[in-house]
């Protein structure tokens, strides 16, 4: 081979191995471009795994028939739990096997399930077991905490309290589809927070990005600009109510710490203000409709009623001369007032002259100034009678409902039904889920279904009292007003 030869010969090498080179940049840009296109698919997919779940909105639980069937669940997983092998599982085995627990619990009732929803299908009813597993995984893990004491009262079964909470989350989702706008939670009654500690939960999880949530109890700390404080001041009682009170510190601190923690982690915010009455949180917000509630709970109010010192909380008063008190005399805001007088104490002349004075009092003064005007027309000038303020749950929230609620707000309560069984002691569970229709409630006698409540209070220790007392009759006084 000559010079020429040699030279034609490398440059068709080269420009081989060029068009080579060039064939094999442009497969590996296509292989390059396929690799891309697969990887946007995967993160694509990722992506829509890391976004919260959304509550369904094609369904609707039964609350009749769900908490028993919720029970069921709640109790065959008790039982794993309480088991020797299981307490001593380290905490990372226990939150694997605690799922696959729930599962197998949840599959047993899988038939029942399928009648708890409406429309029942295979949808519905995975949707309903893809809410109620993290609800009872958050749940048993809290129980689980030595760190948390969150608790709710076994007065009310735990199927009902869990069937509560996915109603309200179902309707939430309804009402509320954009979870990036504020949403305000007002729960009356939330005493030691497991419920509440829930539903925030799965709020938050569901997508919900700005959560403002108001916790109001009688048992939690005293705010001191109110300076509010119980009657009993140094009495077993106060003692009692101040160690509730003291534990609840502690309540508050750990539910304001786990759901910030749980909402920085999903990149959103949710802020826990906390008022031991009704009407802190009132003066709170008067004024502000930005704060009106767009979700408002009462769950198991329990002694419904409570003394308080001051009469701008007050929706009752006691007066009498003695105790138990002569006179029960219920103050709404929105109704009639109620009074109801001492059967055993009917033939007495000094309690018939006070009996007088109040009917007076009732029928010539608005409701708003009738403390003020016992006061100042019976108290001042008898020292032999003694009057208690007190606050009763229900003619709270029913004065919530009328002036806190934004539009379309979601309302329920459970609450024992029977306040005439009411003792210290254990009672069935009378309680339901109740869906409030505002428009109903807000004329809606309160009183007569639970004034026993308030009545049997008077015989602690002794028999409920209710049947001691009857209501007197005020139509003929309020003809003409």
């Amino acid at each position: 081979m000559n010079i020429k030869q040699s030279v034609l010969f490398a440059v068709v090498s080269l420009h081989i191995l060029f068009s080579l080179s060039l064939f094999s940049m442009q497969e590996l840009q296509r292989d390059l471009s396929g690799l891309q296109r697969s990887l946007s698919a995967l993160e694509s997919q990722l992506e829509a795994l890391q976004q919260p779940p959304r509550l369904a909105k094609t369904w609707s639980i039964n609350t009749d028939k769900a908490p028993e069937v919720i029970l069921q669940i709640v109790k065959d997983v008790e039982e794993w739990d309480n088991i020797d092998a299981v307490r001593a599982m380290s905490p990372k085995l226990y939150v694997t096997t605690l799922s696959k627990k729930i599962n197998q619990s949840i599959e047993k009732q899988a038939s029942q399930l399928k009648s708890l929803v409406a429309p029942a299908n295979q949808k519905t009813v995975n949707e309903l077991k893809g809410l109620l597993k993290p609800i009872l995984e958050i749940y048993f893990k809290a129980l689980k905490n030595p760190s948390v004491d969150f608790e709710w009262c076994d007065c009310i079964k735990n199927g009902k309290r869990i069937a509560l909470i996915i109603a309200v989350l179902q309707e939430i989702e309804k009402k509320y589809p954009d979870k990036n706008k504020r949403l305000v939670y007002t729960s009356l009654g939330a005493g030691g927070l497991m419920q509440d500690y829930l539903i925030l939960s799965e709020l938050l999880r569901a997508g919900y990005k700005n959560i403002k949530a108001n916790i109001i109890d009688i048992e939690y700390p005293d705010d001191p600009s109110v300076g509010h404080e119980f009657l009993y001041m140094g009495s077993k009682e106060h003692e009692e109510f101040r160690g509730f009170r003291e534990t609840n510190v502690k309540r508050i601190a750990d539910l304001t710490r786990l759901l910030k923690k749980r909402a920085l982690e999903l990149k959103a915010k949710i802020a826990i203000t906390v008022y031991n009455s009704v009407a802190q949180y009132l003066a709170n917000i008067k004024g502000k409709p930005a704060k009106r509630s767009n979700v408002l709970l009462m769950v198991d109010p329990g002694v419904s009623v409570v003394d308080v010192t001051y009469p701008s909380e007050a929706t009752g008063v006691s007066i009498g001369p003695g105790f138990p008190p002569s006179f029960a005399l219920f103050i709404p805001k929105h109704q009639r007032v109620q009074l109801y007088e001492n059967i055993q104490q009917v033939n007495d002349r000094e309690v018939q002259a006070l009996k007088a004075k109040l009917l007076d009092i009732i029928a010539k003064t608005p409701p708003s100034g009738i403390i003020t005007k016992i006061h100042k027309e019976i108290l001042e000038k008898d020292e032999t009678q003694q009057m208690r303020y007190w606050a009763d749950a229900h003619m709270q929230f029913q004065d919530l409902v009328w002036n806190t609620l934004a539009e379309r707000p979601v309302v329920y309560t459970l609450a024992q039904q029977d306040s005439v069984h009411f003792t210290i002691e254990p009672q069935p569970d009378t309680s339901t889920i109740r869906k409030i229709d505002i428009n109903t409630y807000k004329n809606e006698d309160v009183i007569t279904p639970n004034y026993g409540t308030y009545l049997s209070n008077f015989g602690i220790g002794t028999a409920p009292r209710r049947n001691q007392y009857r209501r007197v009759q005020l139509q003929d006084i309020f003809q003409g007003n």
